[in-house]
């Protein structure tokens, strides 16, 4: 009898020994283990090389971008349409930035009329017969400020920042120039009108209507900067089958006469 009462007694200290064991091996066996559910993501990125971000779609570096097409008809009579394109980045989650319009309030406007407000990143012309698509600035390098169809010439003018004057990695007004470009009504034929180290100030049309004036200005002294020593150039340019740029010098006689 007295065996029997004590194995009774006995018997609840050791299952409850042996429940306290058990919950306690538990929980170290689950500390000791990942967790299921990064278990499973830990297999996919295994099994897939890489982490799958279908639930975060990012582009390469983060980064994504959407294009904007705006629409210039060169003339009623042509095939070609210029469609000015500028692009909008995004960085990072809900962080939308428009590229453009940054540009935009960096730049300055050459004549200050609604026709340069705008900056873009390139310039596409678009057969409309041949369905035919081509970008103007194949280098994809150049920032333009302003694009200038002429109505009776066959000719576009742009104004452009093409070169990092001031070696800070980006095109911007701060220290960049503008220069003046020019092409035919298809795109063709793309170039400056003037050395590309000049600052481009402004175009007068002349008596003839297909000869227009060019002025810039030369930095003279390397200072960087586009005043002071510096020198006022000029140049004509002639739109006909071909756009030709000829600067406006010093004839031998005339610098004689000055010399003296």
């Amino acid at each position: 009898m007295m065996k029997f009462l004590f194995v009774r007694l006995l018997l609840p200290s050791v299952i409850c020994f042996a429940l306290i064991s058990g919950c306690k091996k538990k929980e170290e066996t689950e500390a000791d283990s990942p967790k299921k559910e990064e278990t499973n993501t830990s297999v996919k990125e295994n099994k897939a090389g890489t982490k799958d971000t279908a639930a975060q779609p990012q582009a390469q570096n983060g980064e994504e971008r959407r294009y904007h097409l705006d629409m210039i008809e060169p003339d009623s009579a042509s095939d070609y349409v210029i469609f000015p394109v500028s692009v909008i980045i995004s960085r990072g989650e809900g962080q939308r930035k428009g590229k453009m319009e940054v540009l935009k309030e960096e730049l300055y406007s050459v004549r200050g009329s609604k026709d340069y407000n705008q900056v873009y990143q390139n310039v596409l012309f678009f057969n409309s017969s041949t369905q035919e698509m081509k970008a103007l600035d194949t280098s994809n390098s150049m920032v333009f400020t302003s694009i200038q169809p002429e109505k009776k010439l066959n000719a576009v003018f742009y104004h452009v920042i093409a070169v990092d004057h001031n070696k800070d990695g980006k095109l911007d007004n701060s220290g960049d120039i503008t220069q003046l470009y020019a092409s035919d009504k298809k795109g063709n034929r793309f170039a400056p009108m003037h050395p590309v180290d000049e600052a481009f100030n402004g175009i007068q049309v002349l008596k003839s209507p297909n000869i227009f004036r060019v002025n810039t200005t030369k930095d003279l002294n390397g200072d960087g900067k586009f005043e002071g020593w510096d020198e006022a150039r000029y140049y004509q340019v002639r739109v006909g089958d071909t756009i030709s740029s000829t600067r406006i010098g010093f004839s031998p006689e005339v610098m004689r006469i000055l010399s003296k």
